[in-house]
C-alpha cells in the first residue's frame, strides 16, 4: 500500500481541488458583497431627505435665522408654483462647478464642490444674471470659504446655506431672480 494521499484508497477516488473551489467561491462572494456595499452604502449612511427636512423645520422653529429661512421658503414656493405649468419651464442659468477648500474644526482641509442653478423671471433677467454672474460667484465663494466643513455638511444647515446663497445672489443680480438651487453638492 502506498502512502500517497492523492491516490485511490479502497476504490474511492481521491478528492482534488475542493479547497480551491471553496476558496474561489468565498472570494467571489466577498467581491460581490463589497461591490454591492460600495453602491448601497450611501443610501444607508446619508439621512433621507424627509429626516433632513424634519431637522430643518425644528431648527426653523427654534428661531435661528428665521428671516433668512422665511425668504428662502417664499422664493422656493414662488418657483415651485410656477413649475406646476410644465408646458412653460422656467429660464435658468447654471454656473460651472465651484470647488472650494474649507477647514474642519481641527484645521484639516477638505474640498467642497457645488453647482448653483439660478431661475430667472424672464429673458432680460437671464441676461442680467449671466452678465453679473462673476460678481455673484465671488460673493458665494467668499461665503462658502467662511464656513467650516462641519457647518457645510450638516444636513440641518442646508436650508440656511441655500437661503444665504439666495440672498447673496439676489443682492448682486437683482430681484428678478425667482429661485436659487444647489443642484450638486460634494464634500470630501
Amino acid at each position: 500500500m502506498s502512502t500517497d494521499v492523492s491516490t485511490e484508497t479502497a476504490g474511492i477516488p481521491a478528492k482534488k481541488g475542493n479547497r480551491m473551489v471553496l476558496l474561489s467561491a468565498g472570494l467571489s462572494v466577498l467581491l460581490v458583497g463589497g461591490g454591492l456595499g460600495v453602491f448601497l452604502a450611501p443610501q444607508f449612511i446619508n439621512p433621507s431627505p424627509a429626516k433632513a427636512n424634519e431637522r430643518a423645520e425644528k431648527a426653523a422653529k427654534s428661531g435661528e435665522d428665521e428671516a433668512d429661512e422665511d425668504s428662502f421658503a417664499e422664493s422656493q414656493a414662488e418657483s415651485s408654483s410656477s413649475d406646476a405649468d410644465l408646458g412653460n419651464p422656467p429660464l435658468s442659468v447654471e454656473w460651472p462647478p465651484l470647488v472650494v477648500d474649507v477647514r474642519d474644526g481641527g484645521g484639516e482641509p477638505h474640498h467642497v464642490k457645488l453647482v448653483v442653478t439660478i431661475e430667472c423671471a424672464d429673458e432680460n433677467a437671464q441676461k442680467t444674471v449671466k452678465a453679473l454672474s462673476h460678481r455673484a460667484r465671488a460673493k458665494v465663494l467668499e461665503y462658502i470659504r467662511g464656513q467650516t466643513f462641519e457647518e457645510l455638511t450638516e444636513g440641518a444647515n442646508f436650508p440656511k446655506i441655500q437661503a444665504n446663497l439666495t440672498r447673496l445672489i439676489k443682492s448682486t443680480t437683482g430681484k428678478s431672480v425667482k429661485g436659487v438651487w444647489i443642484t450638486d453638492f460634494v464634500a470630501q
